[in-house]
């Protein structure tokens, strides 16, 4: 029995596991969410092969912009230039004598879905609405008002010395119904957040996922060859032989990267909070 199997999820204070890829000999993984499967499934479908972890997973196969967010993130591993790795943190985490690149998920949030910054919100419609309403209440306070009339106390009319109460104000009618459309704006505006919050988290959710599968998936590359090197074998061998060398330097190989939780590697599935993701070491 797998540690899957005989445990559900770490919990909040628990040791995240190691990779199930070093100590598991056939760990499979959901290729949707990069998550682990668990072994007991895979027994009881020994007849096909096992590909996703659920149904949820099977009907939501990762789509255009889950291999835009894969590409950001290799591209940033590879510190490409272009790719936003000067606004990251990666450089004050280079360890001695390790020189990869660690990329957190939050700095991938930041970089695929970046909010709008201050200057535009600052400018936007409903602010400027909003300005200029407190300046009209303001300008309103400061108007002179008029002194009461003769024959009037406090602003309630006399007649014959008695106090006769103001008559009713025609808008207190109008309270009610001024009152529904208020209690409208207020729930379009909580839905609005909602669907704000809904749209972050599954924004955040994305970019794990696609971490997740370069963890165990990997990402096809050109194999890393020094320039040099190529134009040492490339003047000793003759032109024909040369081609098929550099055919077969060109093929792409699968570069498989690893989840980093305060400097241990650990398994993927499990990583909790801002983990972070760095290429494995070349053997």
């Amino acid at each position: 029995m797998s540690w899957m199997d005989s445990w559900s999820r770490p919990g909040k204070r628990s040791a995240v596991p190691p990779p199930f890829y070093l100590t598991q000999e056939n760990a499979a993984y959901c290729q949707t969410c990069g998550r682990a499967m668990s072994s007991r499934k895979i027994q009881q479908a020994q007849t096909k092969v096992i590909k996703y972890c659920s149904d949820g997973c099977r009907h939501h196969k990762p789509g255009p912009l889950d291999r835009k967010i894969e590409r950001t993130i290799v591209a940033l591993l590879n510190a490409e230039p272009g790719s936003g790795i000067e606004e990251t943190a990666a450089k004050s985490k280079f360890v001695k004598g390790d020189r990869r690149n660690i990329i957190t998920m939050q700095e991938v949030e930041d970089l695929m879905f970046r909010p709008k910054s201050q200057a535009e919100r600052s400018s936007s419609p409903s602010r400027q609405a909003a300005e200029t309403s407190d300046v009209s209440d303001l300008d309103s306070d400061n108007l002179p008002q008029a002194p009461p009339s003769e024959g009037s106390v406090g602003g309630l009319a006399s007649r014959e010395g008695s106090l006769e109460p103001e008559a009713p104000d025609a808008d207190d009618s109008l309270g009610e119904e001024s009152a529904q459309p208020a209690q409208q704006t207020a729930a379009a505006e909580e839905l609005k957040k909602r669907q704000e919050g809904q749209r972050r988290a599954e924004q955040r959710e994305m970019v794990r996922r696609a971490a997740r599968r370069l963890v165990v998936f990997g990402n096809a590359q050109e194999p890393r060859e020094n320039r040099s090197q190529r134009q040492a074998k490339a003047e000793k061998r003759s032109k024909g032989s040369n081609k098929t060398a550099t055919d077969e330097a060109s093929v792409p190989v699968r570069r498989k990267a690893e989840a980093v939780m305060n400097g241990a590697v650990v398994e993927p599935s499990f990583a909790k909070g801002n983990w972070a993701i760095r290429w494995r070491e070349e053997t």
